[in-house]
């Protein structure tokens, strides 16, 4: 089932619906970092199944990084450090 933006959305203060994701996000990043130890045994159909599902993984990061990107230079997180920055140094 597709997770849509607006189900992404915070819920209650301090962005708690988000605490769930943010968890999964480590735990994804840290599985990956396995994935060169495991690929000299992979089976060739294995290693077919891990690309397509890394592309398609590459594809939901982006848009979810893009969605933060904008919700932060709305909000104007770049220019509110002590030391105000450029969205672009920000990010």
């Amino acid at each position: 089932m597709a997770v849509t933006p607006h189900e992404m959305r915070e819920h209650g203060p301090q962005g708690a619906g988000l605490t769930h994701v943010i968890d999964a996000i480590r735990i994804c990043r840290a599985t990956l970092a396995q994935v060169r130890d495991h690929t000299p045994t992979a089976t060739s159909a294995t290693l077919t199944t891990l690309l397509t599902e890394l592309g398609e993984l590459a594809l939901v990061a982006d848009a979810a990084e893009i969605a933060v990107i904008t919700d932060a230079t709305t909000r104007g997180l770049p220019g509110a450090d002590p030391v105000p920055l450029s969205p672009t140094d920000w990010i």
